[in-house]
């Protein structure tokens, strides 16, 4: 009856440790994450001041136009009107070629942006997902030890129910013995009337019969069969014993 009173002592020290797995796994993923925005960041404020500086290229290059035109204007007089046309196609050809350099410069700084971009997503997609199957795989673990703990805690509880109902069963299995002992003992002490009192004798072996098969089929219930065969057998002759003792008396 000690045993059965006594309570299970859990150990949470693997659940701890896959809780301090799971922050030390997300403190990781923050920190990745911080240091990929940093270098995103830092890419694209380069990137910016590269087109900045392209762009005050371009307004530079047509003010100068507005300067060669206005000094055409100036001159109109003294300068013909072929050579301004000349000088006015050179410097139309001069700005689309650094218009195209520019777009073709452009193009390659997207491009760079785009392939930058793809990259890092494709780093924290993959970030992610590993951080997911640690995670997952912390969490199964948990789950199985804390599934492991609760099974271990019912047998244990089974068990110490089952001890309760053997111990129950043993004591009034023992009870029925001792009493039908006692009669057996008083009619063997004043043993006056063999014939009947044999009938009676074998009678009153049927409780204590009953009884050690009924606990041994609690205890083991594989061999219930074997033990209720032996049962019915014993049954069958007390009701022939009881015919007999009714036919005596």
């Amino acid at each position: 009856m000690a045993s059965s009173n006594s309570n299970p002592n859990p150990n949470p020290a693997p659940a701890r440790l896959s809780l301090w797995c799971i922050r030390l796994s997300l403190l990781l993923l923050t920190i990745t994450i911080t240091l990929l925005s940093l270098y995103f960041s830092y890419n694209l404020t380069k990137l910016y001041s590269q087109v900045q500086t392209d762009a005050s290229l371009i307004t530079s290059l047509q003010h100068q136009i507005l300067d060669q035109k206005s000094i055409i204007d100036r001159f109109n007089t003294s300068i013909t009107n072929a050579d301004v046309e000349e000088h006015v196609q050179q410097l139309e050809h001069s700005l689309q070629d650094t218009e195209e350099d520019m777009k073709h410069s452009l193009d390659r700084t997207t491009a760079q942006i785009q392939t930058l971009l793809n990259s890092t997503v494709d780093k924290l997609d993959q970030t992610v997902k590993s951080a997911q199957a640690e995670i997952q795989y912390e969490v199964d673990m948990v789950k199985s030890d804390v599934q492991q703990y609760v099974r271990t805690t019912q047998d244990q509880f089974s068990m110490e129910n089952s001890f309760m109902k053997f111990q129950l069963a043993g004591t009034f299995c023992l009870l029925a013995i001792l009493i039908s002992m006692w009669h057996m003992t008083a009619h063997i002490r004043l043993f006056k009337r063999p014939f009947v009192q044999r009938k009676i004798l074998a009678i009153l072996w049927m409780s204590p019969i009953y009884a050690v098969t009924s606990w041994l089929s609690l205890v083991f219930p594989n061999f219930e069969g074997y033990l209720s065969i032996i049962k019915d057998f014993y049954e069958a002759y007390v009701i022939y014993q009881f015919l007999g003792f009714c036919i005596s008396v």
